[in-house]
């Protein structure tokens, strides 16, 4: 089954979100991280 991606238009272009999702991942490991080590 192919899966089929939906355009996103949120006023923000793609290279943006990229480094947006790319932040958010870091923040997201480290917090988990933290969580872990507490």
């Amino acid at each position: 089954m192919a899966t089929k991606t939906v355009p996103v238009n949120i006023g923000i272009d793609e290279k943006q979100r990229e480094k947006i999702a790319d932040g958010l991942s870091r923040l997201l490991a480290d917090s988990y991280t933290l969580y872990l080590k507490t």
